[in-house]
């Protein structure tokens, strides 16, 4: 990765700034390089690829859903059992041969990677036109804090990159958090830890497209 960090504070290609604050491509990375991904491959047809480097094979459920965006609705769903062998990648579906064919740009798609234990190993979204083209809903989104100090964040509509910010006693620096402008689904349930160095604060959560937001009291 070239740039990691920017050498004075202006925006441009870093991965964290001047203050070593991780940005939106910090996190992107953060995800891409995971050891286990999904990824939508759109073109003629949609496929969706799961990549496993890890020295395990990594067995699971993938589930599919068609989002439809104004209506808040999930139109269709797909799921199938997978096993991918260590260190490789492979198409595990291909949406029209599991009945998602063609649909309209409102839509936005969804697939989740789970185990045979249920923990989510993976997820990812995508939709079929550029992100300026698309009309993103004004979503609220729930957060609680779990005995173990994480977060559990859940939203009533399709949140696109939920930002998370924090603030210790006027401090908003020095916040690590293990995943950040993430889109959640309709419903989905994302657990997220807080690694950095304050032991509490307020932290507030809002999708980038919304004016709601939400602030809790948060300590470790």
């Amino acid at each position: 990765v070239w740039k990691f960090n920017d050498s004075w504070p202006q925006i441009y290609s870093g991965k964290v700034d001047y203050f070593l604050e991780p940005t939106v491509t910090y996190y992107t990375l953060r995800r891409v390089f995971a050891p286990v991904m999904l990824s939508f491959e759109i073109g003629p047809y949609i496929h969706l690829w799961a990549v496993n480097d890890t020295r395990e094979t990594v067995t699971g459920t993938v589930r599919v859903q068609l989002l439809h965006l104004d209506r808040n609705q999930v139109r269709k769903e797909a799921t199938r059992a997978v096993s991918v062998p260590p260190g490789q990648s492979q198409v595990v579906m291909r949406l029209d041969r599991e009945g998602i064919g063609s649909f309209r740009l409102e839509h936005v798609l969804g697939a989740t990677f789970t185990g045979p234990d249920g923990a989510v190993l993976a997820r990812t979204t995508a939709w079929a036109d550029i992100e300026r083209r698309m009309r993103f809903p004004a979503a609220k989104l729930d957060v609680r804090v779990r005995e173990d100090g994480a977060l559990e964040i859940t939203s009533d509509k399709f949140a696109r990159a939920v930002h998370l910010t924090g603030d210790a006693d006027g401090d908003p620096f020095g916040w690590f958090f293990e995943d950040n402008y993430f889109d959640l689904m309709p419903g989905e349930r994302k657990i997220v830890r807080i690694l950095g160095r304050h032991d509490h604060g307020r932290i507030t959560a809002r999708a980038w497209y919304s004016p709601h937001a939400t602030t809790i009291e948060w300590r470790r």
